[in-house]
């Protein structure tokens, strides 16, 4: 099913995208994607809270704002999430998302439907913490496959009643998210989360059917994604989030390259999956690297992948900055599509301006590793988008919403970017707006 560049647009055509094989469509189970890039899911601490539950809060307007943007800016699908799938998954950080109150069926509406608005589809992040979980901030026990910590407390092993409800948990906010307007899920089962650790040796010593074997081991997201496919039909499509690699395999036992492949191959097998989207890392080993990280450090990964399934599109991430880095992975056939995080929030034109020929104008990700939206709330309350001029191919205007109370001078607000970012300039104009 890889594409050959042979198939893509004639050179001769004048509207021929720079970047053919980018922009060749792609079939993901019920849906066609207009092209091969897709936003993937990332915390961005954008929801509404929840009058009832107050944190975890809801997805709504201002997320689907943002995500617009990447819509706009020409993906062909955004992942919205992560979400948690009940009370007691949420994760360690506030302002996590609700998935399982039917509540948040209408702020779904208003975010999905700013996507669509620009051409993209939506689709939602299903994702249970297990381990991952803070209980001291969250109120629940944290719960996992064997009493092995992850990065906090010691979880209480799952029985078969906590199994039940997890797979019930993920059917409800399944079952919300078609409500809401999504037309894909994908269940999180990477980066140390319940699924993966019920996938890693590393956290699962369990010795009933759900430990052991790696097939034991995969029974249980297995009955997850089956649920969850059975629950939102055949128009829906369902993807899974698997590290290829949780690089953690050197005496820590865990999850290889190869490991990962025999699972992706159980999944296309058993006919439940529309999309693999694979990673590398875990928790503990950088999932985001900073700008010392060679760049398409996880495509090793997606491409084991690749050969060992036939049919299942397979995405890949990490570090793919450029255009012609994409280009290159599907040209190759390491990966189906690519998966894009920080390259879009750098710049949320990153695909129009790659169709247009325009990489040079593409702002590209600094790579800092701040997390400075969760971490340093006070700098977070000052956000800033860029218009571009394109004769002097600089910054004209910088649009800057603070919240209320904030006070930030022009100033200050060019001597932070000056410290953080090497190629920041600053532009001719700075102005102070009320909501972007």
């Amino acid at each position: 099913m890889l594409p050959r560049r042979e198939h893509g647009w004639p050179a001769s055509l004048s509207n021929a995208p720079a970047h053919p094989l980018l922009f060749q469509p792609l079939k993901v189970g019920p849906l066609e994607l207009r092209n091969r890039v897709i936003c993937g899911a990332h915390f961005t601490m954008f929801t509404e809270p929840n009058p009832v539950w107050g944190e975890p809060g809801f997805y709504g307007r201002r997320y689907g704002r943002y995500l617009a943007d990447r819509a706009r800016g020409g993906v062909a699908a955004v992942i919205a999430g992560k979400t948690a799938v009940a009370p007691n998954t949420a994760y360690k950080m506030p302002n996590n998302a609700n998935g399982w109150d039917e509540a948040c069926i209408p702020h779904y509406e208003e975010l999905t439907s700013q996507v669509h608005e620009h051409g993209a589809l939506a689709f939602l992040r299903l994702t249970h913490s297990g381990a991952m979980m803070l209980g001291n901030w969250s109120k629940q026990v944290a719960v996992g496959p064997s009493p092995s910590p992850d990065y906090f407390e010691t979880p209480r092993e799952m029985d078969d009643g906590d199994i039940r409800a997890a797979i019930d948990a993920h059917v409800t906010c399944a079952v919300n998210a078609k409500k809401g307007g999504f037309d894909g899920i994908e269940i999180q089962s990477a980066h140390g989360y319940l699924l993966h650790q019920f996938l890693s040796p590393k956290f699962n010593y369990r010795t009933d059917e759900y430990g052991g074997s790696i097939e034991n081991r995969m029974r249980f997201g297995m009955q997850i994604v089956d649920a969850a496919r059975e629950a939102v039909g055949d128009t829906v499509a369902v993807g899974i989030r698997l590290t290829g690699d949780d690089e953690q395999s050197q005496g820590l036992s865990g999850l290889t390259a190869g490991d990962c492949a025999e699972v992706a191959a159980a999944y296309e097998q058993s006919g439940l999956v529309d999309f693999l989207n694979v990673s590398v890392g875990i928790g503990g080993v950088g999932i985001m690297r900073t700008n010392y990280a060679p760049h398409l450090f996880g495509v090793y990964a997606a491409h084991k992948v690749r050969e060992a399934v036939r049919d299942t599109p397979v995405f890949t991430v990490h570090r793919i900055l450029m255009p012609d880095e994409a280009e290159g992975i599907i040209e190759r056939g390491e990966a189906d599509g690519i998966t894009l995080v920080r390259a879009l929030i750098a710049d949320p034109e990153w695909v129009n301006k790659a169709r247009e020929g325009r990489d040079d104008e593409i702002r590209r990700c600094p790579a800092e590793v701040e997390a400075c939206i969760a971490s340093h709330p006070a700098v977070a309350a000052c956000a800033v988008v860029g218009t571009a001029d394109a004769k002097w191919g600089e910054i004209v205007v910088a649009h800057v919403v603070t919240r209320d109370g904030v006070d930030v001078t022009p100033d200050e607000l060019d001597r932070h970017c000056r410290e953080r970012l090497a190629a920041y300039k600053r532009p001719r104009q700075f102005e102070f707006v009320e909501r972007l």
